[in-house]
């Protein structure tokens, strides 16, 4: 898939077989019935769009964000590999990583502190579509790490105004990322698998 960075919306990987556009509560209730089991999809803009095959790489990254987290973080801590992001403009990504607060004594999916999304073959959709969706949306911190790379874009300071983040660093070995959010976390680029 191929994503014109000055137009992100022009080449969506969409899934034909679903109606556009599609409203958030038709996807919700594909999503309850089962319909959407075993298919890799999530609702952008309206669209149901095909989101990239998980390799080999892409799961053992992702379950190494997993784990460095879930070892971190004390229990008023959410991390979900499973839930979507309620966003702005009918849309509900499925990042792979996502760290939100939580009251465990209720079921809520409260705006997450931090979302990543670990890049193989959608580095520019993640540079690109979901960091303006986020920035939209208003989720304080998001990391797109390429992981054949070993590098991580860290994008803090949102503006849902301009669909843009204020701050963006590029961490690389040597480096250390320390979500804004989360004290005590920290992240040495270099542990992240290869």
């Amino acid at each position: 898939m191929v994503v014109d960075m000055d137009r992100p919306d022009a080449e969506l990987d969409v899934d034909p077989r679903f109606p556009r556009p599609m409203s958030r509560a038709a996807w919700l209730q594909l999503v309850e019935t089962g319909a959407l089991d075993q298919q890799r999809v999530e609702l952008v803009r309206g669209a149901v769009v095909r989101m990239s095959p998980i390799t080999d790489l892409h799961a053992y990254v992702t379950d190494w964000f997993l784990n460095e987290l879930a070892r971190q973080l004390p229990r008023a801590y959410r991390i979900s590999a499973t839930s979507a992001v309620t966003a702005a403009g009918e849309s509900e990504p499925q990042p792979d990583v996502m760290v939100l607060p939580v009251d465990w004594t209720r079921i809520e999916r409260p705006p997450p502190l931090l979302v990543v999304e670990v890049s193989v073959s959608s580095l520019r959709y993640d540079l690109g579509v979901k960091r303006e969706l986020y920035a939209e949306t208003g989720v304080p911190e998001y990391w797109v790490v390429d992981a054949e790379r070993s590098v991580v874009h860290v994008h803090t300071q949102p503006d849902p105004a301009a669909r843009r983040y204020a701050r963006v660093a590029i961490r690389c070995d040597g480096d250390t990322v320390r979500p804004t959010l989360l004290p005590g976390v920290s992240l040495a680029v270099r542990e992240i698998p290869r």
